[in-house]
């Protein structure tokens, strides 16, 4: 797949996935059918997760090292733009109310307007923010936007319908990522902290535009997930090979679980209510992918995938889950059917790895194909089990 993919892209109107290659700039369009590559089109220079435009069904990608944003034609898999933005532009957020779509720049402290209507693609307004802008959220509630200020601290909310800022909340240090709670109406702010202090999470309500909750959770936080079955989010932990589960209906930490090591963003799978948390396990051949059951928030499964795991993205179309390996340039397919929503992880016979899909430079597809025995099962989930225990032995 390229050296370094980022998170991938889901594309729902021609059910392909959309995989960046940071160091190559270009995105690989994978079938689902098969786990093909199909396309390769070329974008800019460090291009980011591709995002999906439900107004006009394209993918737009974020080209972290040369300001600009790609636009990937979904019906021919082709570049037909690239919009010029601030520096540094991350994954833009969608307005399905208006049409826009609003581009953080982390170096420039302003988030881009692009409106999307009949191909015009150009940016309508730059809106100035807070000091280093780390995404955007969509609020299809209030038609607002929500910009978590990396350097300010704050969270600078934007009015989809004047494009202008009309409130700045302050949340805790170092505010990396937010999520859309659609149950109650809340935005949930991951503030990674300054040190080794546990981060917290800002809980902000839709209505008012004021934290109504701060919740600590564990060492540097990441972008918080949001599980529509269950209401709950889900904040991994980096530092902390945890995941913790905060409630939406109460906004309390109701759980606390242990997975890998630095785990990252987790994926949802709404048809069996799974979380499945990708584990980079920095300094080991492999990662892993740990798979929390949504009823009762504990570890089922661990599956062994490639090196330096990023989060996956999840097809409805094939039940299927596609992680890319940031450090193994491959994606490894799971196949989310063979999990059910109660087993434990000491019950693991057989892997659910499909298939590795991996790219070389020439331009030569190779397909993987990996078929587990219940000894190797067995061995990792001992491993797991010794680490899980040594992690549990207090200190002195």
């Amino acid at each position: 797949m390229g050296t370094h993919p980022p998170t991938p892209g889901y594309n729902p109107s021609n059910g392909y996935i959309y995989v960046s290659n940071y160091d190559w700039a270009t995105v690989f369009v994978i079938s689902p059918k098969n786990g093909s590559v199909v396309a390769t089109v070329p974008v800019g220079a460090y291009p980011l997760t591709p995002a999906y435009d439900p107004t006009n069904q394209n993918m737009y990608v974020s080209n972290y090292g040369n300001a600009s944003v790609s636009v990937i034609f979904g019906a021919q898999n082709k570049d037909v733009a690239n919009v010029r933005v601030g520096d540094f532009p991350l994954q833009p957020a969608f307005d399905t109310q208006t049409g826009y779509a609003y581009v953080s720049d982390y170096g420039d402290g302003i988030v881009s307007v692009l409106a999307l209507a009949a191909f015009s693609n150009a940016v309508i307004a730059n809106v100035t923010v807070g000091a280093a802008p780390a995404g955007a959220i969509f609020d299809p509630t209030n038609g607002n936007i929500y910009v978590p200020d990396n350097g300010a601290g704050s969270v600078s909310v934007i009015s989809g319908a004047t494009n202008k800022v009309i409130a700045t909340i302050p949340v805790g240090e170092n505010p990396v990522g937010a999520v859309f709670d659609s149950t109650n109406g809340d935005i949930y702010v991951a503030n990674q902290g300054v040190g080794l202090t546990p981060g917290t999470v800002s809980v902000i309500s839709g209505a008012t535009n004021t934290v109504v909750a701060t919740l600590t959770v564990g060492l540097d936080p990441q972008t918080p997930g949001f599980d529509s079955a269950n209401g709950d989010i889900y904040v991994a932990n980096n530092g902390a090979s945890s995941v913790s589960v905060i409630s939406g209906a109460s906004n309390v930490v109701i759980a606390t679980t242990q997975v890998g090591s630095f785990p990252l963003t987790p994926a949802f799978d709404p048809a069996n209510d799974n979380i499945y948390v990708s584990n980079q396990f920095i300094g080991r051949p492999n990662g892993t992918v740990s798979v929390i059951s949504g009823t009762t928030n504990d570890v089922m499964y661990s599956l062994t995938v490639g090196n330096f795991p990023v989060t996956g993205v999840f097809d409805p179309s094939n039940q299927r889950l596609y992680v890319p390996n940031y450090g193994g340039a491959s994606v490894s397919i799971i196949d989310t059917l063979s999990f059910g929503t109660t087993t434990t992880v000491t019950s693991l016979t057989t892997s659910t790895v499909l298939q590795t899909v991996s790219h070389d430079i020439s331009g030569g597809v190779t397909t993987t194909m990996f078929y587990s025995v219940a000894a190797v099962a067995v061995v990792f989930v001992l491993a797991s089990f010794v680490l899980a225990m040594r992690r549990r032995k207090p200190k002195v």
